[in-house]
């Protein structure tokens, strides 16, 4: 991999907007609202027996696709000329994907024949056997992949190289040479989504992070506004820029787990109100690609329970979330202060991190089962809205900062 000489490293500190799922106007916005969080919070679900299964064995396996809400898209420009798409950035995959034409039921973002810097990969080639799901095409002379997801959502294609062209804080747009993805030719998604294309920044080496530390170090950096409203943009940085500090600035270690793809952290205990929980599982995982936050379900339970001794509301039924307050009786609910404790490290979540407002009577816990204690938990998209969150993949850490996204 390699970048124009036009910038040197320094001065590649790519600085990129995110963009929130398309926003809709207001009445449409919420005319689809509840049906978006139904359809979060059943993926979640399907997340959540996805691992229970994945963590059963050792062989390798993909993960879901992002939920339809607390999807974040990055803007990058791929080919020569550069053609510009809008990626699902998620920290759970490795691979990039971008529909390519032809693509069998689905949108083709993308045209590899009209780039002159595309160069598909060889059955024979260093780089396809390292891929661990290829597969070798007909006459040896493709490296073909598959993904398939927990969901029933798949892409296959060819893997490839690519010049993808990122802005930077200077105002420079730097190509980078070389960088290794998936042109997807058959992508079929479960359900309503126009995703075309994912941006993989897990821990594993064929990641986008990880291809990028050549040249900025392995780092990055992102700060994520609440979904579906009118907050300013999200960010996210990569290199010098990726650095997160301030007086509230915490740092902790990344350790490893079942899959190398993910970053795991030690979750020690659970606090509600200042009252200790106990915690079975070893460790969570951060995860862009999930809406929800998903703990052991004995966890889930003492929460649910401490939650409705406080709260003295009452309860409603819905088809995919376990716990749901009615407060209708109560406009001036004083919710409980719930606070993740790590190695050192105190997070405490606010409301819009801890419960989803299905209307104006409904509020319902955003945190959900994942299963027995032996499954890494997972901490969604949801709850990292409005934390500043840097990756270092050299040292190996993790640091957080809570800020007004919308200002940094």
């Amino acid at each position: 991999m390699a970048y124009d000489e036009q910038c040197n490293s320094q001065n590649l500190k790519a600085n990129l907007d995110l963009l929130e799922e398309k926003r809709e106007t207001a009445r449409v916005q919420m005319a689809a609202y509840k049906q978006k969080l139904r359809e979060a919070a059943r993926r979640s679900i399907a997340r959540a027996d996805h691992l229970s299964r994945v963590f059963s064995d050792d062989t390798y396996h993909s993960r879901l696709l992002p939920n339809p809400i607390g999807d974040y898209l990055i803007e990058v420009n791929v080919g020569t000329p550069a053609h510009k798409i809008f990626a699902v950035i998620d920290t759970g995959s490795d691979l990039t994907w971008v529909n390519c034409n032809p693509c069998i039921g689905c949108y083709p973002t993308f045209e590899p024949k009209s780039s002159s810097t595309y160069h598909r990969f060889s059955c024979g080639d260093n780089a396809c056997a390292d891929f661990p799901t290829h597969s070798c095409g007909k006459g040896l002379t493709t490296c073909d992949f598959a993904l398939a997801y927990a969901d029933g959502s798949h892409t296959s294609g060819f893997l490839a190289t690519e010049t993808f062209t990122f802005d930077t804080t200077a105002g420079y747009h730097v190509p980078i040479l070389n960088v290794v993805f998936g042109c997807s030719h058959f992508t079929q998604i479960t359900i309503a989504t126009d995703t075309v294309a994912l941006v993989g920044l897990g821990r594993g080496d064929v990641s986008l992070a990880s291809q990028l530390g050549t040249i900025v170090g392995k780092k990055f950096s992102y700060c994520l506004v609440p979904p579906f409203r009118d907050a300013g943009s999200s960010h996210i940085s990569f290199g010098a820029n990726a650095v997160v500090s301030g007086p509230n600035a915490v740092s902790m270690p990344l350790i490893n787990g079942p899959i190398r793809s993910f970053y795991y952290v030690p979750l020690r205990s659970l606090t509600l109100n200042g009252q200790s929980i106990p915690v079975n599982s070893r460790h969570v995982m951060l995860d862009t690609g999930a809406a929800l936050t998903m703990l052991d379900s004995a966890l889930v339970q003492s929460l649910e329970d401490g939650l409705k001794n406080i709260m003295k509301l009452p309860t409603v039924q819905h088809p995919e979330l376990s716990l749901c307050f009615d407060i209708r009786s109560n406009r001036n609910v004083r919710y409980p202060i719930i606070t993740f404790e790590f190695d050192g490290v105190s997070l405490t979540l606010d409301v819009g991190h801890v419960f989803m407002f299905l209307d104006a009577n409904t509020a319902c816990l955003a945190i959900i089962s994942s299963g027995d204690a032996d499954q890494p938990g997972v901490i969604g998209s949801r709850a990292q809205v409005n934390f500043h969150i840097g990756y270092d993949l050299d040292n190996q850490k993790i640091s957080i900062a809570g800020v007004n996204c919308a200002n940094l």
